[in-house]
């Protein structure tokens, strides 16, 4: 799906949802992860927010089944409507969130710059609860943000904080940031072989791509 097609699907939400989801797309390259996604089977998103990556995914993979997860209630139900409007087969979406819901039998499950948000003790249950979940050879797909460049560290820190604690954009109340270093070490212990990817070239903050797959 162009650009264009994605944004368009969000012309009858309210304006500031229309706003969020555009900055949202200008400031993450969606292009540079869709190369890890398998073209069948079961994926879920947790964290999907407005659903701008399930919706993405949904129109290059007509035969991958998407399910989205997020505790925010309200940005759910738009995301829902979407999908009944623009009849979108192989999407629908559900309120819940990373720590409560019991996830389906699946070949990849994305978490994209949401675990920041999550304690650190709760981080690891998350993460395990996942590599149950994912089938022989299936794939985490865990987008974090670097510590370099500092000045990319330190941008990216500030707009959560706006995000967070001001306009409260995205639900949360702390930060709980963990090193590239540190996230591969977790998912080694989960027994994932790791592979870490720098997507960030040409973009303001330092995203870091890390491929889990379950041996």
């Amino acid at each position: 799906m162009k650009v264009d097609g994605v944004l368009a699907l969000y012309q009858s939400t309210p304006t500031q949802v229309q706003l969020h989801v555009k900055g949202r797309w200008r400031l993450f390259p969606f292009e540079r992860l869709i190369g890890y996604v398998p073209s069948s089977g079961t994926l879920v998103d947790l964290g999907c927010g407005h659903g701008v990556w399930i919706f993405y995914l949904a129109r290059h993979f007509h035969a991958l089944s998407l399910l989205g997860v997020d505790p925010d209630r309200a940005k759910v139900e738009i995301a829902q409507s979407i999908v009944t409007e623009q009849q979108i087969p192989n999407a629908r979406f559900m309120v819940n969130d990373a720590e409560g819901i019991r996830l389906p039998e699946c070949d990849l499950v994305s978490i994209i710059d949401v675990m920041y948000l999550i304690p650190y003790e709760a981080q690891g249950r998350v993460l395990e609860h996942v590599v149950d979940a994912l089938r022989p050879s299936g794939k985490l797909l865990l987008k974090e943000m670097g510590e370099t460049p500092r000045w990319k560290y330190a941008w990216n820190w500030t707009e959560e904080w706006l995000a967070v604690r001001l306009l409260n954009i995205t639900v949360g109340a702390r930060f709980y940031f963990r090193t590239t270093r540190g996230w591969e070490a977790l998912l080694r212990e989960l027994g994932l072989k790791v592979q870490t990817v720098r997507i960030d070239q040409g973009y303001l903050h330092p995203h870091v791509l890390l491929l889990g797959e379950k041996c």
